[in-house]
């Protein structure tokens, strides 16, 4: 009788102990989960905020902040942590707010969802909460206890409890029983592992050989369908569970200056919000989501081309931002879903996968490795390039640069120029798409750092000079095909660069220290030596280094392989930018190169993307010469290597040594640790046949270390752990509907401009609700615009943001009026019904004001009036009692000799009548006027030379600089007239000429090549 024999199940140890582990640190955190609810009511929406005093002052955590909307009685919950509480201190809601404590308040012990307790340690009555600051009457009515603020009064406005104090112990109690049933399943698991562990090994191994050879077979899909697993798994709260790159819960504020700053189901408090630290989420919010909604405008309601942005700075180009995305073909899914989140989110994600599967694609091209290539495909989707720019455009660009490598990769090996044309139309579309893909410094200095790499992999290529020679040639006529038919983005943008303001104008190079060049491995080695924990600069993780270490050790190994060579070379340059061996005062010599400024920033993305493919050579030699002496080169290669970044970081010398907090030494030590015992684990895998299911559980297990915290994550609730990892927020409505937006847009035939006070209608986001305001996150400004408003004393704050307070609003409104500013919106009740010569109008979910003082979108006058200066002009608008006019630059007046006979300073007589029937397009404003004399239309939009066309009646007509930054025409006669302008930059037809010439030579070339290529019929066949 043959009896089932036990065996040691190797397979099964690791998940056990995991599940043990895991659990026992669940029920522990669990075991020490207190709460504070007090049940309230407020008459005015506001923030909630709680400090607590554990003995060593007041103190605020990611618990502290509840939001509370007017009218609604809720329980307002905070987790508190344990110790020795002594107060509890609320700040309520201002300005005037009813606060209306409707009974006892609890603090308890709630442990765990899974059976857990609920233990109250204290009940407090609503009359044990005593006044501290700003609270002008308490009463109290049964059990209820009313407090109201001070009006006109903000923050703080607080109430406070002492106690004895009151000690937060841990209830360890809860744990026994917990631990005990986890050991007893442990136990359980394992003799039922040790039953099943023979066969189960044979499925697996049976299953594994089944898998490996379609692998073999199938690389292209594997690889894709790795990239697809790393994607899932990195962003599954996106994929999963409603979260978005595009949230506005990412401490951006939209349409209301309170959270939520956009209508939505449910509430969202100051707690729930990510703080992003550094992670320049605000291009996004400000600039690139309202981007798509106005070229979806333009192409789907109006029929247009989107050039124009009339919604900032009395309108900027948009085209010739040179960061619209309007080229890249993924770009098109967003405008035609409106730029809705969800179709953000979808591109966000097929750029992850496009560039996972490029990754692994061009590590199999150069090592014919299939496990390397799959496993650098799915790591490639955790580096910490995506969580510092986490919905920044520039991801696009990164995203985008492997296929240029690729291309060029797959070039360099084509047996033959016909077999090269497909990566030579791979090269096109590439470039193509880098370059529109949302940026110009990130996306610019990409293609050519990329294309220098592809190049020498070519010129350092084993083919012969003449085959490399036709290739060149091809390439050539490629590139002068790339450069003509991208010319509507490059011209129009140099154009519009040469007429406006931009930060970039001063040189500049921004470059950091040598001995943090571990940081660009994993970005906690920067963030760490910056303030509050914030991202500095992109990053790989240490698998990517772990490999490069080993590609380093193999070195005289792979010198025949001329790729790896090109490589290096390739990313040598931006590294010795970004770590300061090129000097900055060198850089700033270098053409366009000196414009960029954040050198560190911008030439880590090429140094990242390469090291991604360095590591695979390494990877791939290991695993395929899986000699002990192999390994232990390898391994020395690693142990030389940190020990050298490691010594760098902790005890260089040039810089202040970094404060290092206790997370940081744990986070830390774990990933270094993780990159030694890799190798180990791999290595007893081989020696070690029989446990070898268990090492490779734990080599996975490590992986898993390097990997997961540069991966999107639900917030663990530890806010010295949150500060580590990037939690994206709920997914949201980007366009919902305002009331009081609505009723002042909806009057047909008017045109004016709106702002709001304070953050309320944020600039750039007025984009999205069809808004046209005051300024905008436009890289390039208008610079009349800009000078006029400076200059007449408007609040600039982020160099770009005009703001309007309470404050400044006297000094603000006349120059708003200037400006065609009629409508103003400010929190309801935030504001008087009358102040600075605004009145309410009606109130919604905003309170509307509107200026009786405002001039018209445009006017004709009779007069105009000449000036020196930007200053002259400024005070023109003081010294002219509201009235609209009109004042040319006397340094144009010379160049219009029409307008000298009407230069009459004598405002009593001049006339002035205001346009009608506006009509507002994507890229023009038309409008009918009557002139009742000769004299000037002034239309109060951004003025650009020789940028517009302008028809009077249906006939061609030229227009001039008037208001400093306007446009004005001559009108020669009185009469009726209807008067255009069109946005057409001033060589977007030769650019648009360049286009065509671009996409024909191309085409050409494809035929072309495809018959000079043509493979020759043989003799026999030309018998036959």
């Amino acid at each position: 009788m043959n009896k089932r024999r036990l065996s040691f199940p190797f397979t099964f140890v690791l998940p056990l102990f995991s599940l043990l582990v895991l659990g026992s640190i669940y029920f522990l955190s669990e075991s020490k989960q207190f709460y504070f609810d007090i049940p309230l009511r407020t008459s005015q929406s506001g923030i909630l905020r709680l400090s607590v005093d554990f003995g060593h002052g007041l103190q605020a955590g990611p618990w502290s902040a509840v939001s509370l909307v007017a009218g609604e009685s809720r329980i307002a919950h905070f987790r508190l942590p344990s110790g020795n509480l002594k107060q509890i201190h609320l700040q309520l809601p201002g300005g005037g707010a009813t606060v209306l404590i409707l009974g006892d308040a609890v603090i308890g012990l709630r442990g765990g969802s899974l059976g857990g307790i609920d233990r109250r340690y204290l009940t407090i009555p609503s009359t044990g909460f005593q006044p501290w600051e700003q609270i002008y009457r308490v009463v109290d009515i049964g059990r209820q206890r009313h407090f109201s603020t001070a009006s006109g009064q903000k923050p703080p406005t607080c109430i406070v409890r002492d106690f004895g104090p009151i000690l937060l112990q841990p209830d360890y109690g809860y744990l026994v029983p917990r631990l005990l049933g986890l050991i007893g399943l442990f136990l359980v698991g394992s003799l039922a592992a040790s039953r099943f562990h023979t066969k189960y090994t044979k499925i697996s191994q049976a299953l594994g050989l089944r898998i490996r050879s379609w692998t073999g077979s199938h690389a292209t899909g594997a690889i894709l369908l790795a990239a697809a697993a790393g994607v899932l798994i990195s962003c599954y709260p996106v994929i999963f569970l409603g979260k978005s790159f595009v949230s506005p819960d990412m401490g951006t504020i939209l349409l209301y200056d309170r959270y939520p700053t956009v209508p939505r189901l449910g509430s969202t408090t100051q707690q729930d919000l990510e703080e992003p630290i550094i992670s320049d989420v605000g291009a996004m919010a400000w600039q690139n989501q309202p981007y798509s909604v106005v070229q979806s405008r333009a192409l789907l309601t109006d029929g247009q081309l989107p050039l124009w942005n009339r919604y900032n700075w009395c309108g900027v180009p948009l085209l010739g931002q040179g960061q619209s995305m309007f080229g890249d073909p993924l770009h098109f899914l967003v405008i035609l879903a409106k730029g809705s989140a969800v179709a953000w989110d979808i591109k966000f994600l097929l750029a992850r996968l496009l560039f996972a599967s490029t990754i692994g694609l061009i590590v199999y091209e150069c090592t014919k490795h299939g496990p390397t290539s799959l496993l650098l495909s799915f790591a490639s989707c955790f580096i910490g390039f995506f969580n510092f720019r986490f919905n920044h455009p520039a991801n696009f660009g990164f995203c985008y640069a492997p296929l240029i490598l690729l291309s060029w990769i797959k070039l360099t090996n084509a047996p033959g120029t016909r077999r090269a044309i497909p990566w030579l139309l791979g090269f096109f579309a590439a470039n193509w798409m880098v370059i529109n893909s949302g940026t110009v410094k990130e996306a610019y200095m990409l293609c050519l750092t990329l294309n220098f790499s592809g190049f020498l992999t070519l010129a350092l290529g084993k083919e012969s000079v003449r085959a490399k020679g036709v290739k060149l040639l091809h390439l050539g006529i490629v590139g002068v095909a790339l450069v003509l038919a991208t010319a509507p983005v490059w011209w129009t943008f140099l154009d519009t660069l040469g007429k406006s303001f931009t930060l970039s104008a001063a040189p500049g190079a921004a470059q950091i220290q040598s001995k943090f060049v571990l940081g660009l491995f994993d970005d906690i080695f920067f963030r760490e030596i910056n303030a509050n924990d914030g991202f500095l600069l992109p990053s790989a993780n240490f698998l990517i280094l772990l490999g490069s270490l080993l590609t380093a050790g193999y070195c005289y190994f792979l010198r025949s392989n001329r790729i790896v060579l090109a490589l290096f070379l390739g990313l040598l340059v931006p590294f010795c930018m970004v770590f300061g061996f090129i000097s900055a005062s060198t850089i700033s010599r270098l053409p366009f190169i000196r414009q960029v400024g954040g050198i560190h920033v911008v030439f880590s993305t090429p140094i990242v993307i390469q090291l991604c493919i360095l590591a695979g050579f390494g990877i791939a030699y290991l695993a395929g010469h899986p000699s002990f002496r192999n390994w232990l080169i390898g391994f020395s290669s690693i142990v030389a290597g940190m020990a050298w970044l490691l010594y760098l970081y902790f005890f260089g010398t040039n810089g202040r040594a970094p404060v290092l907090s206790r997370m940081f030494l744990c986070l830390s030590a774990l990933v270094v640790g993780a990159t030694f015992l890799l190798p180990v684990a791999v290595l007893l895998s081989r020696y070690l046949r029989a446990a070898a299911p268990m090492f490779h559980q734990i080599a996975v297990f490590l992986i898993a270390i390097l990997l997961w915290r540069h991966g999107l994550h639900v917030a663990s609730g530890s806010p010295q752990l949150d500060k580590f990892i990037f939690s994206p927020q709920a997914r949201a409505n980007l366009m919902p509907t305002s009331p009081a937006l609505e009723s002042v847009k909806s009057v047909p035939g008017d045109a004016a401009r709106m702002v709001g006070f304070e953050n309320n209608v944020f600039a750039g986001y007025n984009d999205v609700q069809g808004i046209e305001s005051l300024s905008g996150p436009d890289a390039l400004q208008p610079r009349l615009t800009r000078e006029m408003t400076i200059a007449s004393g408007l609040e600039y704050i982020w160099v770009w943001r005009i703001r309007l307070t309470q404050q400044n609003l006297r000094q603000s409104k006349p120059v708003c009026d200037l400006l065609n500013v009629k409508y103003y919106f400010a929190l309801p009740g935030s504001l008087p019904d009358e102040i600075g010569g605004l009145r309410r109008l009606r109130s919604l979910d905003l309170d509307i004001y509107e200026s009786n003082t405002v001039w018209p979108r445009a006017f004709f006058t009779d007069q105009v009036i000449a000036y020196n200066s930007t200053a002259d002009f400024v005070k023109l608008i003081g010294t002219r009692d509201g009235r609209p006019f009109a004042a040319i630059d006397k340094a144009d007046m010379g160049t219009r000799p029409e307008l000298a006979d009407s230069a009459k300073p004598n405002r009593a007589t001049s006339l002035v009548v205001a346009a009608t029937n506006y009509a507002l397009t994507a890229n023009g404003t038309s409008f009918d006027l009557i002139a009742p004399a000769r004299g000037v239309a002034v239309l109060s939009e951004t003025y650009l030379p020789n940028d517009f066309r302008v028809y009077v009646n249906g006939i061609s007509s030229s227009y001039f600089r008037v208001n400093h930054a306007f446009k004005g025409i001559w009108l020669d006669h009185p009469g009726v007239y209807h008067v255009s302008f069109t946005y057409w930059p001033e060589h977007f037809t030769q650019a648009l000429l360049c286009f065509g010439i671009g996409v024909g030579l191309l085409l050409i070339w494809i035929v072309m090549a495809r018959i000079l290529t043509r493979p020759k019929l043989d003799e026999h066949r030309l018998t036959v």
